[in-house]
Formats: C-alpha cells, sequence, structure tokens
C-alpha cells in the first residue's frame, strides 16, 4: 500500500525541500520512488537522508507541490534533516539500497528515528480529493 506523506530533505547547503511524496511503509523500512528529476531525489542522493511526514494538512501538499513552498519546520532528532512543523508523526531516515530506472529511483530506507506529535486519523472524502488532484497536478 502507498500512504502519501510530504517527504522532506535538505540540500548539499542546507535549504529545506518539500514534496509530496507516496511511500511505502514497512518494519523499520522505507520505500521511497522519487522521480530522479526532482529536487528530492537530488538531495536525497546526495546526503542519504530524509523525513517522511506524516501529516493530515492538506494545505501542506498542495503547497510543497505546486508552489514549492518551504513549509514551517523544526530541526529532526537524529539526521541531517528537518521535519514540517504540522506533522502528526515523522519517521527520520537513512538511505541504505539504491536503484530504480532511468527516470525513477527505488530508494530503500532504514528508519533512524521516529517521532509523534498527535494522531493521525485519516482523510475525509472532500481532503482526500485535494490530495488526488494535486497528485494529477504534478504528473
Amino acid at each position: 500500500m502507498i500512504i502519501e506523506t510530504i517527504f522532506s530533505t535538505l540540500d548539499s547547503s542546507g535549504q529545506p525541500n518539500f514534496a509530496p511524496m507516496g511511500i511505502s511503509l514497512g518494519e523499520g523500512e522505507i520505500i521511497v520512488r522519487p522521480f530522479r528529476n526532482t529536487q528530492t531525489c537530488r538531495n536525497l542522493l546526495a546526503t542519504g537522508y530524509g523525513v517522511v511526514n506524516l501529516t493530515d494538512d492538506v494545505l501542506a501538499f498542495v503547497q510543497s507541490a505546486l508552489y514549492d513552498v518551504v513549509l514551517p519546520h523544526f530541526k529532526a532528532h537524529l539526521v541531517p534533516g528537518i521535519v514540517f512543523q504540522g506533522t502528526c508523526s515523522w519517521r527520520e531516515v537513512e538511505i541504505i539500497a539504491e536503484s530504480g530506472s532511468l527516470d525513477r529511483s527505488e530508494v530503500r530506507c532504514r528508519v533512524i528515528y521516529r517521532g509523534w506529535q498527535s494522531d493521525f486519523l485519516g482523510f475525509c472524502r472532500a481532503r482526500n480529493a485535494v490530495i488526488e488532484a494535486t497528485i494529477l497536478a504534478t504528473r
């Protein structure tokens, strides 16, 4: 199952990037499949770290996908990265393997730290529609 998240990374100069990202969540391992031509992929492969933000804030999905907004954030606990301030919970991850195709990377990550701020209760139909529309707009 793919879970929609906000994935945050830093570039080599420390500039933050937030992007909606569907991930496969396993026990202690996360698979991320960013397109190779994205800032998220470049940052993740260059630094080896990222943060998976599980949030019910649909505006964050729209802003980060369509407007390249730097969302409010705080420093990650164990990895060189940032956590979206409006996240319910997050996973700080480190790359353990990378493969994929010419167009799309497949990055296996190990969870280094888990943080929690509030329970994620899911999306109502209206919020889910906003997320689906945002995904469509980025294709």
